[in-house]
């Protein structure tokens, strides 16, 4: 079974740059004693990413699809082995790194969005990329996945920033690289 962790096109390069999966930022945001890193064994897209961009005016959007991530702020995801680390949903409820409620929050909102919370996995550590088993892009109905020929990797990259509207400047796109 693969785990794998969803993200956009800006946090897949500091993941590759800084060559690990750290923990939630957003989790540290809401007061989370010790925050995780999130993994899902769903293989087709996570609908729990909670994912979200702003619209025209300036309003959150949030993005419920692989499609709809990839043509807003990209769709990248790194599939990893089980780890020791990991642990089920049911089992960060029992954590007490958060309060009952925050866990409630997250859990009715992920339901809402059609996740499957079954298919969750937490880590209160980092996750490095050595252990990583692919890096895939979502473009056009399809995860390619990134190989170690610079070639095809940079073509892959080129058209997953192509495709997403939001990171369609010269300098994000030099950011990604």
């Amino acid at each position: 079974m693969i785990y794998y962790h969803y993200t956009n096109l800006i946090h897949a390069h500091s993941i590759m740059i800084e060559w690990e999966i750290k923990t939630s930022g957003a989790e540290k945001k809401l007061g989370i004693k010790k925050p995780s890193c999130w993994f899902s064994t769903n293989d087709k897209f996570e609908k729990g990413t909670f994912a979200t961009t702003l619209d025209k005016k300036g309003g959150k959007r949030e993005l419920f699809t692989a499609q709809e991530m990839a043509d807003t702020i990209g769709c990248v995801r790194f599939g990893f082995p089980k780890m020791k680390s990991f642990i089920t949903w049911a089992k960060y409820r029992h954590s007490k790194q958060q309060t009952e409620q925050v866990w409630l929050g997250m859990d009715l909102l992920a339901r809402e969005r059609g996740a499957d919370t079954t298919e969750w996995f937490s880590s209160f550590v980092p996750i490095s990329l050595d252990y990583c088993k692919s890096i895939e892009v979502y473009i056009e109905g399809e995860w390619l996945q990134i190989n170690n020929r610079e070639a095809d990797t940079k073509a892959i990259w080129d058209k997953a920033i192509g495709k997403a509207k939001t990171l369609g400047t010269t300098n994000q796109k030099s950011y990604i690289y």
